[in-house]
């Protein structure tokens, strides 16, 4: 038996994962009574200059605009 339908690939849908670490993008667990880090120890809401996963809106508020 020959079947002439063409079998596509299924398009893999993004899931979208639980909270990550703005400075490493490790996973975040619940430590005692506040949320840390697995890999650095750092709390949830932890920003500075040196976070490379930033998200977007706070990132972009944080650059200076020079007139």
């Amino acid at each position: 038996m020959i079947n002439n339908k063409r079998i596509r690939p299924r398009k893999k849908v993004a899931v979208k994962s639980e909270h990550r670490c703005y400075h490493c993008g490790g996973a975040i667990r619940l430590n005692g009574d506040f949320y840390t880090c697995i890999m650095c120890s750092r709390e949830k809401g932890h920003l500075c200059p040196s976070c490379s996963h930033q998200p977007s809106k706070v990132a972009v508020e944080s650059k200076k605009i020079s007139a």
